[in-house]
């Protein structure tokens, strides 16, 4: 497979180094995003107009994907410059032990706790929660947030799979991204009724964020002057794209019409954060400790705030918003730390074991192989 174009400075140092203490700096946002809606979703506190932006705090998820398809895609793209081909075994072993197990850990006590306080309609256990399905049809009887994992899983899964069929002609995916970002559009505005239901969460509604990270990714690779050109124009428009998310009624509109500009947005944010020299705050142990922890924050987030509005919100009613606020907030760290030490970390490492170390043993020094 031909492929001579020079790897960009900013595409090698994602393929080179798994942390970039900018892009931290934005997962930290989109977690918060997400934690600041769920604290009024499971009914904790009643966030004021003035804090609009935590009512639309579901643009977190959007981030959240633009960030896994550029992260992902990068190790992706580089693998196939670099080698000339993707070990896909690999890449899948490495993203589902990197997503299943602190999934399947969280989904029982989540499951049988929402059924204890009949929160999950009746629901004990749903068959397509063990194949990570419940997205794509029907209602989430329980463990509602986790189709946000279900959307990763399937796209990682199935994207790959075009790479095969297309890997003879590389330069074919220039035309192929287009076509993927305009079909969940199409697919959205057939079903413009449905606008939280299975247009939320489903993946071929909701997978515009990863389709684009995963393009950004490749234009990096492989078209390295294209992609200067995107991050020259990143620097001058993402006060604009800022503007938009932060917009009062941008949740409305963006629900309404296309999840596709929240995307656009943010991977405008992503590219200007990218070439803008590190923030101290970026660097900081906080927030790498925090984007560490991100999944497992995101996984326990929802039932730790359910335990607060039952447990503690009851003795503590004559507390002002804000302490509410500052407890919910450090008993979400807390729960969401020790998932963290206790499950996703070691998983982390047995992963490395299983995948990593024996892929460089495989592939040499250099890390190149064939398949």
């Amino acid at each position: 497979m031909a492929v001579e174009i020079e790897t960009s400075p900013t595409a090698r140092a994602i393929a080179e180094s798994r942390r970039v203490a900018n892009l931290d700096l934005l997962r930290v946002a989109a977690i918060t995003l997400v934690v600041m809606l769920h604290f009024e979703v499971t009914k904790v506190l009643v966030w004021p107009a003035a804090l609009n932006v935590f009512h639309q705090g579901w643009i977190g998820c959007e981030l959240l994907f633009i960030l896994s398809g550029w992260l992902v895609g990068s190790q992706f793209w580089a693998e196939l410059k670099r080698a000339g081909t993707v070990k896909l075994g690999r890449f899948w072993v490495r993203r589902l032990l990197r997503i299943l197990p602190p999934y399947y850990v969280a989904l029982v006590p989540i499951a049988a706790a929402e059924y204890a306080t009949r929160s999950s309609n009746g629901v004990l256990f749903d068959w397509r929660y063990l194949l990570l399905l419940q997205n794509l049809w029907g209602e989430n009887p329980i463990f509602a947030h986790a189709w946000f994992i279900c959307v990763q899983v399937q796209f990682y899964l199935l994207f790959p799979l075009l790479f095969v069929l297309l890997r003879k002609h590389m330069r074919s995916f220039a035309y192929v991204f287009p076509v993927l970002l305009v079909t969940p559009i199409v697919l959205r505005l057939m079903n413009i009724h449905d606008l939280i239901g299975l247009n939320y969460r489903a993946t071929y509604y909701r997978s515009d964020g990863l389709i684009l990270g995963m393009w950004l990714a490749y234009l990096a690779n492989f078209r390295p002057v294209a992609m200067e050109r995107l991050y020259r124009a990143a620097a001058w428009l993402w006060p604009a794209a800022a503007a938009v998310i932060l917009w009062p009624f941008s949740s409305f509109f963006l629900l309404k019409c296309f999840f596709l500009v929240g995307s656009l947005c943010f991977a405008i944010i992503m590219l200007a954060m990218l070439r803008a020299p590190s923030f101290a705050i970026a660097k900081s142990r906080p927030v790498e400790w925090y984007a560490a922890a991100s999944y497992s924050i995101y996984l326990t987030h929802v039932p730790t705030l359910h335990a607060y509005r039952l447990f503690i919100l009851p003795l503590a009613r004559k507390l002002p918003v804000i302490a509410h606020l500052l407890l919910g907030c450090v008993l979400v760290a807390l729960v969401g730390a020790a998932f963290y030490l206790l499950v996703e970390r070691p998983g982390q490492t047995i992963r490395k074991d299983l995948v990593e170390d024996a892929a460089a043993a495989a592939d040499g020094p250099t890390g190149e192989g064939h398949v």
